[in-house]
């Protein structure tokens, strides 16, 4: 575990997860259903991976597939965002391709600033920019297994510009847990792991899987990492009440 800052990275080697980031609005359906590969025809950014796909090398293995795929990462350096940890078992590992999305970031960047938007420029654009990033986005693309030996994520580049490709339709429930959340604070979102408070992350867990509403839970996190940045010393959770307030107080 690295700790920047308020910002504590959680590695693979440590906890034998893989992490996908979301939106807390989007865990009660993870948690009840799963997370899903989703494919959306004529997204702006899927069109990146459309076009890595028609591209791709004979030596890739045909599983691969960027266009179908759930993202995730061997840490949480993304900063302060709700991450959901996939317990990386053989089933997972083994559908596993690890690639550098800075080429997908480079292409799609232009394309989305309208650089590409005449006539010309998309011809360009398809023919020349495409196959370039392409085919650089496969020559530095290696097996989760191959990866996990070398840290090739560690040697080039920022490590969050390292995306896993997971090219399954879905991973059950059972193998997801939440493992942080950026909660809002006075000065900004602040980033809070499950290590600091885990009995509160499991209980809004727990509600997200019998749809039941988290809200209390969620004000909760949110109230002690606020607490937390304030002061090194533990919140007061004498005077809390229910459920929240039992948790609360455990904690402390």
């Amino acid at each position: 575990m690295r700790k920047i800052g308020i910002m504590t990275w959680e590695e693979f080697e440590e906890t034998g997860l893989i992490y996908h980031y979301t939106r807390v609005e989007n865990l009660a359906s993870i948690f009840q259903t799963g997370l899903i590969s989703r494919y959306t025809e004529g997204d702006d950014y899927q069109t990146i991976y459309e076009a890595h796909y028609r591209h791709r090398p004979d030596h890739i293995p045909k599983w691969v597939d960027p266009r179908r795929c759930i993202f995730g990462y061997m840490n949480q350096k993304r900063g302060p965002t709700t991450v959901i940890g996939i317990r990386a078992e053989q089933q997972i590992v083994e559908r596993t391709w690890t690639a550098l999305s800075i080429f997908s970031d480079w292409v799609y960047g232009p394309k989305e600033a309208g650089y590409f938007d005449t006539e010309e420029l998309s011809e360009y654009y398809h023919k020349v920019v495409e196959p370039v990033f392409s085919e650089a986005y496969w020559k530095l693309s290696m097996s989760f297994w191959k990866n996990l030996r070398i840290r090739h994520d560690r040697l080039l580049y920022n490590q969050k510009y390292f995306e896993l490709l997971i090219c399954l339709e879905k991973i059950e429930p059972d193998l997801l847990s939440l493992q942080s959340l950026g909660v809002e604070g006075p000065d900004g979102k602040i980033p809070i792991l499950r290590a600091e408070c885990p009995a509160l992350f499991e209980a809004a867990e727990e509600k997200f899987r019998r749809g039941d509403d988290a809200a209390d839970e969620l004000r909760a996190i949110r109230e002690y990492a606020i607490k937390d940045t304030e002061s090194t010393t533990p919140p007061d959770c004498s005077n809390q009440k229910g459920l929240v307030g039992v948790t609360l107080r455990a904690l402390c």
